[in-house]
């Protein structure tokens, strides 16, 4: 550390103790609710808990100098005796339930926010992984002990109060851990209302479209199949249903006709952990108001299966074979079977004259000519994995195929 930066430290600090000092004399003294003004009010002043002059006191504890200031600014804009009763502390204590890699960047999002406190996560159990199925714990759990005790990172198998006595000891440890706030996302499981009743404020789900559109569990892959010229993603308050409850906050993303997986997934993951940071935030000062979905607007998805991903390149139209190989890129991938072998489609890159032109003739196109001899003109790049052997490019691939 520079002598500037310690310098800098110790000043910081010393208007901390300072501020400090001064709240918790004005906590003996002057405030209606503690001090010696208390003796002339019947009822508390201060509308919120923890109470305006505790709350300062923990911002000068935790926070810079120049960050406890402008919290307390807002806090005090926000206090008066005709407010009602709210609950908003300086710090929210988080319980984080995930068990896909999308949910990585939200958890360190809310980990190394100075507004958050990680209690505990929850994800699925230890299971069978790679070739020689090692139990394993999946990516959330791993990643998550750089920030906890392993302790506090459950994995129940079952939460189903009508089904499993483990539902009643999953709930009161999550009790026992007294969170402000329950943050959802591709979790893997329907969780039961008792349990999105837990936290103090609120359960928020984190949602890959522009609810109602895209309901169920793909809506990344159907929106990227349909073609769309935009999705998003939505922040909302949890609730017993599919994703039928109301919505905090929405985050519009464009697509384009090469928009892949997994490009849609990094959008998701650059602009929604902030979009999450702000409505925890916001929410329990007022500021984010919750909106009641059209219901009659609602479109659903359902799981992805692996025979989703065959194609057949021969008859199949260039549209909906990048459709979906846009949607599938992570998963199963797009394949085809020829000469009794399957074929993988790993990577297609089409020339710019088609990647921004929905509307383009040769979206119409078959992919492959019907003798197998030659791959459409437009195709700028692509890989093709048979069976068992390794991934080749245009030129190499049809040599092969044609000594099989």
């Amino acid at each position: 550390m520079t002598y500037i930066a310690k310098f800098w430290h110790y000043i910081d600090n010393t208007l901390k103790a300072i501020a400090r000092f001064l709240i918790t004399f004005y906590q003996k003294t002057l405030s209606p609710d503690t001090g010696l003004l208390s003796l002339f009010f019947r009822h508390r002043i201060c509308a919120h808990h923890p109470s305006c002059s505790n709350y300062w006191l923990l911002c000068f504890k935790d926070f810079t100098f120049l960050k406890a200031i402008i919290m307390t600014i807002e806090r005090i804009t926000r206090c008066g005796p005709a407010n009602t009763i709210s609950y908003d502390p300086h710090r929210f204590r988080v319980a984080f339930a995930s068990s896909a890699p999308i949910g990585i960047p939200f958890l360190d999002a809310i980990a190394n926010h100075e507004r958050c406190e990680l209690i505990c996560v929850v994800t699925m159990p230890d299971a069978p992984q790679g070739r020689w199925m090692t139990i394993k714990p999946n990516i959330i759990a791993s990643h998550a002990t750089q920030y906890i005790d392993s302790k506090h990172i459950l994995k129940p198998s079952k939460i189903d109060p009508d089904k499993s006595s483990e539902w009643s000891n999953f709930a009161q440890t999550l009790k026992n851990y007294e969170i402000d706030y329950l943050i959802v996302i591709a979790y893997g499981k329907i969780i039961p209302q008792s349990i999105l009743d837990i936290p103090k404020i609120l359960s928020i789900n984190v949602h890959g479209s522009i609810l109602p559109h895209y309901r169920g569990a793909s809506p990344i892959q159907q929106a990227l199949l349909d073609w769309c010229n935009e999705t998003g993603i939505t922040i909302m308050k949890m609730e017993a249903g599919l994703d039928t409850w109301p919505i905090m906050k929405i985050k519009n993303i464009k697509l384009t006709p090469v928009t892949t997986a997994l490009d849609l997934i990094n959008e998701m993951t650059k602009h929604g952990p902030q979009l999450l940071i702000d409505a925890m935030i916001e929410y329990p000062r007022g500021h984010c108001p919750l909106k009641e979905q059209d219901h009659t607007q609602a479109t659903y998805t359902t799981k992805i299966s692996k025979k989703e991903g065959i194609i057949n390149p021969f008859a199949d139209t260039i549209q909906t074979i990048i459709r979906k190989h846009n949607a599938y890129y992570l998963w199963p991938k797009i394949r085809f079977e020829y000469k009794n072998i399957w074929h993988t489609i790993e990577t297609i890159v089409f020339d710019d004259e088609l990647r921004n032109n929905k509307n383009h003739p040769w979206w119409h196109n078959i992919l492959i000519d019907q003798k197998c001899r030659s791959l459409s003109s437009y195709i700028k790049h692509i890989i093709i994995k048979p069976e068992n052997k390794k991934g080749m490019a245009r030129t190499e691939w049809t040599q092969w195929i044609e000594r099989q």
